[in-house]
């Protein structure tokens, strides 16, 4: 009676070791699925943007074939480059204004890390005082 229990107990510790396992494994498979889903969303993002830079391109080619004024061609040609040229300069502007917001926040929080740090230390040589 008491080895068929301890069989029976092993057997169980066994299933739920065995549960267990199998429960970190679909965790894990579902993070998988995850990043793949989000590589997969930005792949096709990036698909979509080179399609319409390739329309675009193949616009401008066809504009410039078609067309006799090659003036009139390069004129276009160098106003949408300035109009590329100025949204990039308006995602660099945003990113630098981002790195510097994170910047400042990075040295509060190292500068309340030292105050912290400081408290703790009074905290603990008083406390070591009182003993």
């Amino acid at each position: 009676n008491s080895e068929l229990e301890q069989a029976l107990r092993e057997d169980y510790d066994s299933q739920l070791k065995h549960t267990e396992e199998y429960k970190q494994k679909v965790h894990e498979l579902q993070l998988d699925l995850q990043i793949q889903r989000e590589a997969n969303e930005s792949l096709q993002l990036e698909n979509e943007r080179l399609l319409l830079k390739c329309k675009n391109d193949e616009s401008m080619s066809n504009v410039m074939n078609s067309q006799g004024s090659g003036d009139h061609n390069m004129s276009q040609l160098v106003e949408n480059f300035q109009a590329e040229r100025y949204q990039l300069e308006l995602a660099r502007d945003d990113y630098r204004i981002k790195c510097e917001t994170f910047e400042n926040e990075i040295a509060e929080l190292t500068e309340k890390c030292v105050e912290l740090q400081e408290q703790a230390s009074n905290s603990k040589r008083l406390k070591d005082e009182v003993d």
